[in-house]
């Protein structure tokens, strides 16, 4: 007796395509194939109508992302911070252990006063830039969203092992 694919929900597809003997059942196979594919085109089109079909489905995930300039303002300012940061705390070491790297008034502040004074007016200037550079980031996203379309991605459970990693 010849199993009814047909009333196979995509799971269990997707189980008879794992265990099915692809020499003594070729017809079955291709069958089973096809059904995938219709349904995986039914998603496609719009077929399913919430992430919880398509999940029972098989889709593992839809890629769809535009990201707003507040995402890509939180993630340049907080990149740019750290690294401003880090800068800053490395100089006002260097300057608390004496390296000539900060001029008030046209002398050189050291020691602890250097430090000091680099570390306040470095995090000043380093909150300034951090925020400019921020806002262009977000101004280029803009600009970037207006002429690139998003593109959609849609991995199927049984491509899992096919996707590429980054």
């Amino acid at each position: 007796m010849t199993p009814n694919f047909e009333n196979y929900s995509l799971e269990e597809l997707y189980e008879a395509l794992d265990t099915i003997d692809r020499f003594k059942y070729p017809d079955r196979l291709r069958r089973i194939e096809l059904l995938i594919q219709e349904r995986a085109e039914a998603y496609r089109t719009g077929g399913f109508v919430n992430a919880g079909e398509a999940r029972a489905a098989g889709i593992l995930a839809i890629n769809a992302r535009r990201l707003t300039s507040k995402t890509v303002f939180k993630t340049v300012f907080f990149a740019l911070l750290i690294v401003f940061v880090i800068l800053t705390l490395l100089i006002a070491i260097a300057a608390g252990l004496g390296a000539q790297v900060m001029q008030v008034n046209g002398a050189y502040v050291t020691g602890v006063k250097g430090a000091l004074v680099t570390l306040g007016l470095g995090l000043a200037f380093s909150l300034i830039n951090v925020i400019v550079l921020s806002l262009l980031a977000c101004l280029g996203a803009r600009l970037h969203a207006l002429i690139s379309d998003v593109q959609v991605e849609l991995v199927m459970e049984h491509q899992r092992d096919s996707v590429p990693s980054d």
